[in-house]
């Protein structure tokens, strides 16, 4: 489904069908951001046809399967985003932008709030495309950067909710999510840190289509992807950190628990010990035994409390 904005002379219009879009394009002047959700064979012939993209543009827009990129042709920019799907890392979605001389052109396959803010503000607000169609481009990145600071901050939330739990709390559960964090990281650094290069680009006033005026806008752009990054970097740290203190934690405990059960054990074999001599050495313990059974009981209960004492004020029990 296609639809489109037309700006001119002061005034913003919105264009439904193929053919009204054609008539309008015919007038430089006129500044045009066209928007398709799911494309139709009859969309992607108007858009090779009557818009002149290029075929692998084309290809490139029907398939779900590209890197976030920047590839200039003759009269048009192709611009690939990957977009998280309802705050979940895990789920991209792909956004097609093509940038001409007085045209801007969006195509998805999903939904995507972000866009729909920006080409509300722009159906309301002249000025956003009558300052030229790269600005409509900026507009949409700088909607979709800003975006990724709530999911940044929702990351670092709970990385200090785990945080302070890994010194506390050795249990499986702990690891559990510090390894999903880190998947979480992992996916959310390969989705974003490409766009840095396309950012850069589009930052650099390379291309013609991008005013000099507008490129400083992009520069902006640019600015904030780096604090995303540096902060995704930082939680990475941090993650591992934290999955590293959770093993050091686990192997305090364990030390722990194997002083305790030698110590434990140290004590029940001296009586142990005892009991053996003069139970296999002596047929009758009261009449033969060195100073018989109650002498027997007395080694063994001054040889529990010694090593009990000694092992307590070693901090071992």
């Amino acid at each position: 489904m296609l639809r489109a904005l037309c700006s001119h002379n002061g005034s913003i219009r919105h264009i439904s069908g193929l053919d009204e879009l054609e008539a309008e394009m015919k007038d430089a002047k006129k500044q045009i951001w066209m928007d398709i959700d799911k494309p139709t064979p009859d969309e992607f012939e108007f858009l090779e046809k009557k818009l002149g993209l290029h075929s692998l543009v084309l290809e490139d827009m029907a398939h779900e399967r590209q890197r976030p990129k920047v590839e200039p042709y003759d009269d048009h920019l192709y611009v690939v985003v990957k977009v998280f799907q309802n705050g979940n890392t895990g789920q991209t979605a792909q956004l097609n932008m093509v940038l001409g001389a007085n045209y801007f052109l969006t195509s998805r396959y999903k939904p995507m709030p972000f866009l729909e803010e920006v080409w509300e503000r722009a159906g309301k607000n002249n000025g956003l495309l009558s300052r030229g169609a790269d600005f409509a481009l900026y507009s949409l990145l700088d909607a979709f950067v800003d975006n990724l600071f709530p999911l940044i901050n929702q990351i670092d939330l709970e990385l200090d909710d785990v945080s302070e739990k890994v010194f506390k709390d050795s249990s499986p559960d702990v690891m559990s999510r510090l390894f999903s964090l880190k998947r979480r990281l992992f996916n959310t650094r390969k989705a974003i840190v490409p766009l840095r290069d396309v950012l850069t680009t589009l930052s650099r006033h390379d291309s013609t289509l991008i005013s000099k005026k507008n490129a400083v806008y992009f520069r902006d752009v640019y600015d904030h992807m780096i604090r995303i990054i540096e902060s995704l970097d930082n939680d990475r740290e941090a993650t591992s950190s934290a999955m590293e203190g959770y093993l050091t934690g686990v192997s305090n405990n364990l030390n722990i628990i194997m002083k305790k059960l030698t110590a434990i054990t140290a004590i029940i074999m001296v009586p142990s010990l005892i009991a053996g001599i003069y139970g296999m050495n002596f047929a009758n313990i009261s009449d033969y035994a060195l100073g018989g059974a109650q002498v027997a009981f007395a080694i063994m209960a001054l040889s529990v409390m010694g090593l009990g004492i000694y092992f307590k004020g070693r901090g071992w029990l």
